[in-house]
């Protein structure tokens, strides 16, 4: 059988310039998932890595994501943290 074992979906924003976001640009990680089956093999990690890098490539400053207590530690591992005021 075939299927789908992770995903990711993230897009770009354009936002006003702030001093930590010279670009203006925002990435948003709106759903990343993978498979109960699949889980704890690095398909997460291997779905979010190449859309931060082409975040990075384009100048995002900033990336928002919202994370259930499962992805935390991946996110943090990947230097996510948590803020004051979350969007």
């Amino acid at each position: 059988m075939i299927g789908l074992a992770a995903c990711g979906v993230g897009w770009l924003n354009p936002h006003l310039i702030e001093l930590r976001n010279v670009t203006g640009r925002r990435g948003c990680f709106a759903s990343t998932c993978t498979d109960m089956e699949y889980r704890s093999r690095g398909y997460a990690r291997a779905t979010i890595t190449p859309l931060l890098d082409l975040m990075r490539s384009a100048g995002v400053g900033r990336v928002n994501l919202h994370a259930t207590g499962d992805g935390e530690p991946l996110y943090r591992s990947l230097g996510f943290t948590a803020t004051r005021f979350p969007t």
